[in-house]
C-alpha cells in the first residue's frame, strides 16, 4: 500500500497557504493603492515617497510568494 502523498501546504487543514495567499493579497493591495495615490499626488515628494511604498509592498508580496514554495 502506498503512502499518500503529503504536501507541508495542506497541514493544519490548508491554514498555512491561506494565510500566505491572503498577506500577498493585501501587500498588492496596498502596492496598488500607493501606486494610485502617487499618479494623483500634486507634490513630487509626495509622488515619489508613495511610489517608494508600492515599491516595498511589492517587494513583501514577492517574498511572501517565494516563502510559500517549498525548497527541493
Amino acid at each position: 500500500m502506498e503512502s499518500p502523498i503529503r504536501c507541508p501546504f495542506l497541514s493544519l487543514g490548508g491554514r498555512i497557504m491561506l494565510d500566505v495567499l491572503n498577506k500577498v493579497e493585501h501587500y498588492h493591495s496596498l502596492a496598488k493603492e500607493y501606486r494610485r495615490l502617487a499618479a494623483f499626488s500634486l507634490s513630487a515628494q509626495m509622488q515619489n515617497h508613495y511610489s517608494q511604498m508600492a515599491e516595498y509592498y511589492s517587494a513583501l508580496a514577492e517574498a511572501e510568494e517565494r516563502s510559500a514554495v517549498p525548497s527541493a
